[in-house]
């Protein structure tokens, strides 16, 4: 069947949002606008303390899989606007280990297969909860500096060098959050775009370079509200 693109909307948005620790990528779940479940894999939510914020914590690769069949249930997307996973690092860390604890896999003349079948559970893992409507979803991730020949390049910060290559195209847009300073005064912005900074990326073309670190703003923008 032909479709034509006049009757395409965009409804929901799903991004990532990368950065150093301490940045404050958690804190800007404060930002969204309707209510807000968070997945927490860091026990680092002490930014959100006076806030009122819903979370779940995720200790196990089996707490994130009761955490999606709850966010798949009726009444959770009834209640929710936004899922908010914190974060990418810590889950991908805590799969590797427990792939690794398995005696079938954690053996090194067995690494392959585990790394194989981490990039399946990672990916899987990602776009199911990408696709999970009707919420918005962000993920928050470190990121690091790994060498490239002779030059430092940035990176995703968690394990699996394929995934942290297929990462960004997953994504509806991907903002790299840094601090700035001008005139001996410091502050925040997120940045959109890949000529800016390498992992940055806004698909909707509706985003500036640089944007204020308010999700409920950028979610507005691609969506037209």
């Amino acid at each position: 069947m032909i479709k034509n693109t006049s009757s395409l909307s965009t409804q929901r948005i799903s991004g990532v949002i990368v950065g150093e620790s301490g940045i404050g990528k958690t804190s800007l779940a404060k930002t969204l606008e309707g209510r807000t479940l968070i997945a927490s894999a860091e026990s680092g939510l002490l930014c959100l303390v006076g806030t009122d914020i819903d979370y779940i914590e995720i200790k196990t690769i089996e707490d994130l899989k009761k955490f999606f069949i709850f966010c798949a249930k009726d009444e959770t997307k009834k209640t929710y606007k936004n899922l908010f996973i914190d974060s990418l690092t810590e889950i991908g860390e805590r799969l590797l280990i427990e792939l690794k604890l398995d005696p079938k896999l954690g053996q090194d003349s067995h690494a392959l297969k585990m790394y194989g079948q981490y990039n399946d559970q990672f990916t899987s893992f990602c776009k199911a909860l990408r696709d999970m409507s009707p919420y918005n979803v962000w993920f928050t991730c470190l990121n690091k500096f790994e060498k490239d020949g002779v030059v430092m390049k940035e990176e995703f910060n968690f394990p699996g060098a394929k995934v942290k290559d297929n990462l960004k195209a997953w994504f509806d847009v991907v903002l790299k959050y840094e601090v700035f300073e001008k005139e001996g005064i410091k502050f925040r912005k997120l940045i959109t775009c890949d000529e800016v900074n390498r992992l940055a990326k806004d698909r909707s073309g509706k985003l500036s370079k640089y944007e204020e670190p308010s999700l409920a703003v950028i979610t507005n923008k691609i969506l037209g509200v």
